[in-house]
C-alpha cells in the first residue's frame, strides 16, 4: 500500500496537469485547474494515472502518454508532446467512449490544426482556438449532414 501511495505522490509531484472534458458540440477541452490536474481536485475512488515520459523541474516534458485508470481500467489517454506539464504541440486524445482529438495543442486545449471524431459519430476537422473550433472548419452532424464554412468560439457563422 506505502508503493502505490508513494507512486501517487511521484506523478503528483511530476507534473500539475488536466482534466479532461469533451461534450457533443465537437470539442474536447483539457483544462488546467491548480488542484484539477491529472488527478482532478475530486478524484474518482480508485482512480490512477501514469505518465512514461520525462519530467523535468517537477512536470512532465517531451513525448511520452498519460493514461487514466479506474479500477485498474483505462479511462482516456493522451499520447504526445507535454511542456512544463501542459499538452503542446502535437497529441492525441482518446476516451474510452471512442471520442478523440488528434492535433495541436497549447496550454493542454486544442490550438491549431486538428480533427476530432465524437463516439457519437460527429466530427470536427479544422482549426481551433483554446478549445473551441475557430476558424474554417467542416463538421459532420451524426447523421452524416456536411457543413462547412467559419466557426467562431466554437458556433459556426450562418453563410
Amino acid at each position: 500500500m506505502l508503493f502505490f501511495f508513494l507512486y501517487f505522490v511521484y506523478f503528483f509531484f511530476c507534473f500539475i496537469y488536466v482534466f479532461f472534458f469533451f461534450n457533443d458540440t465537437a470539442t474536447t477541452e483539457i483544462y488546467t485547474l491548480s488542484l484539477h490536474d491529472a488527478f482532478r481536485s475530486m478524484p474518482q475512488e480508485n482512480e490512477s494515472i501514469s505518465w512514461d515520459g520525462d519530467c523535468i523541474g517537477g512536470f512532465a516534458n517531451g513525448k511520452g502518454t498519460l493514461n487514466w485508470y479506474i479500477n485498474g481500467e483505462l479511462m482516456e489517454y493522451y499520447s504526445g508532446e507535454m511542456r512544463n506539464g501542459w499538452a503542446e504541440g502535437n497529441g492525441i486524445y482518446t476516451s474510452k467512449d471512442g471520442t478523440q482529438y488528434d492535433g495541436e495543442w497549447l496550454k493542454s486545449k486544442q490550438n491549431g490544426r486538428g480533427v476530432q471524431e465524437n463516439a457519437n459519430g460527429s466530427a470536427y476537422d479544422g482549426e481551433w482556438v483554446e478549445g473551441q473550433p475557430h476558424g474554417q472548419g467542416t463538421y459532420r452532424a451524426p447523421n452524416g449532414q456536411i457543413w462547412e464554412g467559419e466557426w467562431r468560439h466554437g458556433q459556426p457563422l450562418e453563410k
